[in-house]
């Protein structure tokens, strides 16, 4: 039999870094996909000598979206049952003085490049059993202070694959879209964000509440197992909960 894979991007830290241990730690094999290869090697090794699972690694940096052809090739070589696009990238702050460079460098990543490698992922596999998971945010169904471009490419990641969800369903395709849309999580996120993916941050100084990405990466695996389609952290009480699509469609079922 074919051994089957769950592609984590983003895989160096984070939620994707304890999601592939998550995944791992239920008998999946893995690809990592991130810049980052010395993390990737080590994240690797250690999945596959705690989990006696394959863990595989790509390096590739998924927001230089003229290179996704190359990389999607790359990727056939696997029998993928589980795609998860994770990579992603913030500009927040004061829109009167972002460099419009950032915005697009982010718009890039948060929406081309999740757009492509998703549809490359359904027309390949959407005739079989498999799952794509998007990673959007809660901005990606809210308004979000501070953060307006990041907030409209969140929504673009919600909306695409509810849409999606939708598509495959009145198709009577097996596949399925799932969406994650996590609050502030601990990770190196608000490192980048401001600038410094190293740096020290005591969330406790940034947010009354978080989660961690371990707990992030056991929602993702709730979601997954279950049959809804929007897994989202509920910011009045900061609990996670599985929905049915949050967006009225527009025509089907």
């Amino acid at each position: 039999m074919t051994k089957t894979y769950s592609l984590i991007t983003g895989a160096s830290s984070g939620i994707g870094r304890d999601l592939a241990y998550k995944l791992a730690s239920e008998g999946h094999n893995v690809i990592l996909v991130a810049r980052r290869e010395q993390r990737l090697k080590e994240i690797a090794a250690d999945i596959e000598e705690n989990y006696h699972v394959n863990a595989e690694y790509l390096v590739q940096d998924i927001g230089d979206v003229a290179r996704l052809d190359d990389f999607y090739e790359k990727t056939k070589a696997f029998n993928i049952d589980l795609w998860v696009n994770n990579a992603g990238i913030s500009v927040s702050g004061d829109f009167l003085e972002m460099d419009p460079n950032d915005i697009l460098k982010m718009l890039k990543l948060n929406t081309g490049a999740l757009a492509k490698l998703s549809i490359l992922y359904l027309q390949d596999y959407a005739d079989e059993p498999v799952q794509l998971l998007n990673v959007s945010s809660v901005a990606g169904y809210a308004l979000m202070e501070g953060a307006p471009l990041y907030s409209v490419s969140k929504h673009f990641v919600s909306t695409l694959t509810e849409n999606l969800a939708h598509e495959l369903a009145n198709k009577n395709k097996p596949a399925r879209a799932k969406v994650l849309a996590p609050a502030a999580t601990e990770t190196e996120f608000v490192g980048v964000v401001r600038g410094d993916a190293e740096a020290d941050v005591d969330y406790s100084d940034v947010f009354e509440r978080y989660h961690t990405s371990e707990q992030m990466a056991e929602f993702a695996w709730e979601l997954l197992e279950s049959d809804k389609v929007v897994g989202i952290v509920d910011l009045d009480d900061f609990e996670f909960k599985l929905t049915d699509p949050q967006f009225k469609y527009a025509g089907g079922n």
